[in-house]
């Protein structure tokens, strides 16, 4: 059986390299190696699932690198997420907890595994088992093979001081760290997600590749004074995990000349993509390598390279071709793409379904709002109607008579809110994304 990362490690020449910034720290290949090598976990045995609860941080890091070593099923975990972790050890049929960097052995421990997990334990095979965000339902497990999984990773060579801002337990926040690790890119973790801290780290460490969310870019826009700093060297700016407005790009794209932006596109259930922009102030895309994909009736349906191997807890999701329904819906232009929604967030009102992200991608580009978020209400008559919550950039109000005349010299009446709150602090999950209403 391969081991990834014990041979990556001993295989560095020079083990003084910085390859991890944490904090005030920066750790080589050697302060990697030598966490590696004292990681006790003589009690673990290969084909166990493993939950590891942690970050990215040295002691999570050797967990993590020596589990997938050993051919472990990871579950990778946050603190952020500990009042659901009971579901997910359940659910992911856990073996064994490390939480607080203490192993133990998990009381429900299931010997008659899932069929799904008991195939990859014959082909002695790493895991990784993830969740879903359970926006529409209970959180669904997800099983991948890590030798497939890798794969992706075996001709990388592109070095880039990169940051780390997506998390321990995203699909996008591993693959960002797994990219760099074996690119040999320097990776800084940042300790928080303010934007004024997280662009003057970008300032202070040099970097050059910056994977984020809209959320993220539009509250920097609005809070972030881009002409005190020095931002010359950040190349790259990839942006996903939720839909970006066009005119947040183009406002990006003119504050950031010499920067290049590209859109990524992933689940959970399929990995991250072989993404094609149009161009780089165009969101329309096409996918590429060995992923296919088809259009039925607007919605996109993808049959991944490396896709999971199952959902531990749901029905199988691909039809008998191997398709997955993404459930985004999208716009052809040629060749290309454009999300323009999801089935989930589509709100009927009336029998007629409307995409509440048209309604907040116009008020977004109103100079006083700073956040708006749009989603349905029940209604016994309508079925639903809109609410909208507005933030508004300090110093600067509407009165929601005001609003109310915008939204409806611009949209039908349909689109008018039956209510409107004007919010200080909007909520955004752990994974820095807009809560909807049912998250």
């Amino acid at each position: 059986m391969k081991t990834y990362f014990k041979d990556k490690l001993y295989s560095q020449k020079d083990l003084d390299i910085s390859l991890i910034s944490w904090g005030d720290k920066d750790l080589t290949y050697n302060d990697l190696l030598l966490a590696y090598e004292n990681t006790d976990l003589k009690e673990v045995k290969k084909g166990d699932v493993v939950a590891l609860v942690g970050d990215y941080n040295p002691k999570s890091i050797a967990f993590l690198f020596k589990l997938i070593d050993i051919g472990c099923i990871v579950v990778p975990l946050t603190e952020d997420t500990k009042n659901q972790h009971n579901y997910f050890f359940e659910n992911a049929e856990v073996d064994w907890i490390i939480s607080d960097n203490q192993i133990s052995k998990y009381h429900a421990a299931i010997e008659d595994k899932n069929n799904f997990i008991k195939n990859l334990k014959s082909t002695s095979s790493p895991g990784l088992i993830l969740f879903s965000s359970g926006t529409s339902g209970k959180p669904k497990a997800i099983l991948h093979n890590l030798d497939s999984f890798f794969e992706r990773y075996s001709n990388i060579n592109k070095v880039m001081t990169t940051l780390s801002f997506l998390l321990f337990d995203h699909i996008g926040g591993l693959n960002t760290f797994f990219y760099s690790f074996f690119a040999g890119s320097k990776i800084v973790f940042p300790e928080g997600r303010d934007p004024n801290y997280i662009w003057k780290l970008i300032e202070k460490q040099n970097i050059e590749l910056l994977p984020t969310s809209p959320t993220f870019l539009r509250l920097s826009k609005a809070s972030v004074d881009f002409s005190s700093m020095s931002l010359e060297n950040l190349k790259l700016i990839t942006y996903g995990t939720e839909l970006m407005e066009e005119s947040l790009l183009h406002w990006y794209i003119d504050k950031f000349p010499h920067a290049d932006f590209r859109q990524t596109y992933g689940l959970s259930e399929l990995g991250i993509l072989r993404i094609k922009g149009e161009e780089k102030n165009s969101l329309f895309i096409t996918i590429g390598g060995k992923t296919e994909y088809k259009i039925i009736d607007n919605v996109l349906h993808i049959k991944a390279e490396n896709p999971m191997l199952g959902y531990l807890n749901a029905e199988n999701p691909f039809d008998k071709d191997g398709y997955y329904n993404t459930k985004d819906i999208v716009e052809k232009k040629g060749d290309y793409f454009k999300i323009i929604a999801r089935e989930t967030d589509l709100i009927n009102i009336g029998g007629q379904k409307i995409n509440p992200l048209d309604l907040e991608t116009f008020l977004l580009s109103i100079s006083e709002i700073k956040d708006a978020s749009v989603y349905g209400v029940p209604n016994k008559i309508l079925g639903n109607t809109l609410k909208l919550d507005v933030e508004f950039i300090q110093g600067l109000h509407l009165e929601k008579k005001e609003l109310n005349k915008i939204i409806l010299d611009k949209f039908p009446t349909i689109y008018r809110p039956s209510s409107i709150s004007f919010i200080n602090e909007p909520q955004y999950n752990h994974r820095y994304k807009k809560m909807r209403k049912n998250e």
